[in-house]
C-alpha cells in the first residue's frame, strides 16, 4: 500500500510538472519543447525575422526571473514584454540571443508564436463576426504591436504590405485598426511585429436600468450636522460616456463640459442624472453627486480622450453604461480594449473607470447555470476597472 501511495505521488508530481509547462494563450494552450541548447539558439539567431533590428519571440523560464536576472537579460538585448502564464514572457531581442545568459536566467524554451497563436481560436478557424465586415470580402481588425517598436515603423511596414489603416486613435497603446482582405488574416498575423490580431469591436450599445433609493445616497448627500456624510461631488470632475447631449436639461446647468455630438436621448440623460442630476426639476431624482462637474462624451470617446480630460479638467472618474459585444460567447473575454484600459491605469494613475456589468444577469450561457458567465467582455473585463 505504501508503494502504491508513493507511485501515486510520483505520478501526481510528474503530471503537475507537465501541466506547469503548458503555456496559456487566447487561442488555447500548448507545451513548448525545452530547446535552450546551442544548435536551437544558433538556428533562431540565423532565421528569426527582425523589425528595427529586433526579433520578437517568447521565452519560458523554470520560474519567474528575479529582478537581477531581468536586468541581466536586458543588458544583453532581451527585454521582457508581456507575461504569458506560466513563467513565460513575450520578448524583444536585439542582436543574437546569448546561450549562456539564457541558461543563467533559468530559461527553458525560446519560441515564436504562430499566426494561429496570435488570435482567438474562432478567428483562427475563419469565423468572422458580422460586425467586423463593413465591405464584402474584407474584415476590419485591430492589431497590437510591441512597445519597443514605434507606431511610425509599424504603419510604414503595413503600408508596404498594402494594408488599409482605418484608425490610429489608439497607437499610443500600441493598437491600430486595419481593413484587410478576409483571406489575409493569417498573413497579417505572421508579420513579426504583430503581437495579436482580433476582429475590430462593434459600435457601443447602451446599458442601464434603475438606481438611487436602495443605496442610501440621501444619507451620503446629507450634511454631517444632519447625520449624513456631506458627500455631494463638489470639486469632483466626472466623465460620462453615453448617447445624449444633456445641455438642454435644467439639472446640469453650469456644471458640464459638452463634448457629445449625440442628440438629446433618454438613456444618456437618465445615466447622467443618476450620477449628477441636481434635482432642480424634482428633488426626489437628484443624482449621487449633485454638485460634481460632468464632461459629457459619446460612449467610449470619454476613454479615448481620457488623457486630455485629465490634463485639462482634472477628471478623476468615468462612468460607462455601455458595452460592445453582447453575446455569451464573448462574455468575460479579455481583448485589446481591455488591455488599453489596463494600460491607462498605469498612464493615468489618478483616474478610475467604472463600467456597467451588462444587462445579461438573467441569461443562461451554456454550460454555466443561469446568471453565471454573464459579465460582458472587452471594456468590462479589464483588470483595473470597476
Amino acid at each position: 500500500m505504501k508503494h502504491n501511495r508513493l507511485l501515486l505521488l510520483v505520478l501526481l508530481s510528474l503530471s503537475l510538472n507537465l501541466f506547469s509547462q503548458t503555456v496559456q494563450l487566447r487561442s488555447g494552450s500548448f507545451q513548448p519543447g525545452a530547446n535552450v541548447r546551442k544548435e536551437s539558439i544558433d538556428s533562431f539567431n540565423k532565421m528569426a525575422a527582425r523589425t528595427d533590428g529586433q526579433a520578437f519571440a517568447a521565452i519560458q523560464f523554470s520560474r519567474i526571473p528575479t529582478a537581477a536576472e531581468q536586468k541581466l537579460l536586458l543588458s544583453n538585448g532581451i527585454q521582457l514584454l508581456d507575461y504569458l502564464p506560466p513563467n513565460s514572457y513575450t520578448v524583444s531581442i536585439k542582436g543574437d540571443v546569448p546561450l549562456n545568459i539564457l541558461r543563467a536566467s533559468g530559461a527553458k524554451a525560446v519560441f515564436q508564436l504562430s499566426p494561429r497563436q496570435k488570435m482567438q481560436d474562432y478567428f483562427a478557424k475563419g469565423v468572422i463576426p458580422s460586425w467586423a465586415v463593413k465591405i464584402q470580402g474584407t474584415v476590419d481588425v485591430w492589431i497590437s504591436f510591441p512597445k519597443t517598436v514605434s507606431s511610425g515603423t509599424v504603419i510604414s511596414k503595413l503600408k508596404e504590405a498594402n494594408v488599409d489603416i482605418l484608425s490610429e486613435d489608439h497607437k499610443q497603446y500600441n493598437v491600430l485598426a486595419l481593413r484587410i482582405a478576409a483571406g489575409r488574416i493569417a498573413e497579417i498575423a505572421a508579420l513579426p511585429f504583430v503581437e495579436y490580431i482580433q476582429p475590430a469591436p462593434p459600435e457601443d450599445k447602451p446599458l442601464n436600468y434603475n438606481s438611487r433609493v436602495g443605496s442610501r445616497a440621501t444619507a451620503l448627500n446629507a450634511s454631517i450636522a444632519n447625520g449624513g456624510r456631506g458627500l455631494n461631488g463638489e470639486g469632483v470632475v466626472i466623465g460620462v460616456g453615453d448617447n445624449a447631449d444633456i445641455q438642454a436639461h435644467a439639472d446640469f446647468t453650469g456644471r458640464f463640459v459638452n463634448r457629445n455630438p449625440s442628440p438629446f436621448n433618454a438613456h444618456g440623460v437618465h445615466v447622467t442624472g443618476t450620477i449628477a442630476g441636481a434635482g432642480n426639476i424634482d428633488e426626489r431624482y437628484r443624482g449621487y453627486a449633485p454638485k460634481s462637474t460632468i464632461i459629457s462624451q459619446a460612449y467610449s470617446g470619454v476613454l479615448d480622450n481620457a488623457a486630455t480630460y485629465v490634463n485639462d479638467y482634472d477628471m478623476v472618474i468615468t462612468n460607462n453604461s455601455y458595452g460592445n459585444i453582447i453575446d455569451c460567447e464573448y462574455h468575460g473575454t479579455y481583448d485589446l480594449y481591455s488591455r488599453i484600459m489596463d494600460q491607462q491605469a498605469f498612464d493615468l494613475p489618478n483616474l478610475l473607470h467604472v463600467f456597467s456589468a451588462g444587462n445579461s444577469g438573467s441569461s443562461t450561457c451554456a454550460p454555466y447555470p443561469q446568471g453565471f458567465h454573464t459579465v460582458l467582455g472587452s471594456y468590462q473585463t479589464a483588470k483595473n476597472v470597476i
